[in-house]
This record gives C-alpha cells, structure tokens and sequence, in this order.
C-alpha cells in the first residue's frame, strides 16, 4: 500500500484494488479477502488464517464490510512520509471545514 501511495495513487483508488467498491464506499469481507490475496500473491503467501485476521483487523465495527474510513484509520498508522502527509493534509482540511475534532 505504501508503494501505491507514494506512485500517486489515492486512498480510493487502492482501496479499490481489493474489491469491489459500494455505493456506501465499502468492500464485503469476502472481496476484500480475495483482493488480499490477490495483491499479496507476488510478493508474499498469505493463509486462509492470515486472511481472517487481516479482515478482522480493517472491519473495525464487526459488520463484515470495509468501509474506505475503516481502511484509512489503517493506512494512516502506516510509518511512511506518503501516509503521514495524507493524514496531515486531511486533519488540516476537515479542521478548516469545522468538521474535525480531536
């Protein structure tokens, strides 16, 4: 994810490249699993165990959907300049629009 996001890609576009996007800007479990693998096949195995956490992990409420909100509370946390300035550019606009609270 941080090599797609350091190309330029956006948060919705790699989100999208583990399913199927809603119109409610969410994967079911079942496509973003599949999207894991899928991603995940040239450059590492993953498990059918590892797969679960990994769901488990995103969907945050439990609903066995990801939600693109779900996703970015994840990638924000990733250690990388690309991410960081994400997450700095997104607090800074949403604290201008008033809608931001720490």
């Amino acid at each position: 994810m941080t090599a797609a996001k350091e190309s330029g890609y956006t948060t919705a576009q790699i989100f999208g490249f583990f399913g199927n996007v809603s119109e409610k800007n969410e994967i079911s479990a079942s496509d973003f699993a599949r999207g894991i693998r899928h991603v995940g096949r040239k450059m590492f195995e993953v498990s059918d165990a590892e797969v679960q956490e990994m769901v488990h992990f995103f969907d945050i409420d439990g609903d066995g959907q990801i939600t693109i909100d779900e996703f970015k509370a994840f990638c924000y946390r990733i250690p990388s300049v690309a991410w960081k300035a994400e997450r700095i550019r997104l607090e800074a606009a949403t604290e201008d629009n008033g809608e931001w609270h720490k």
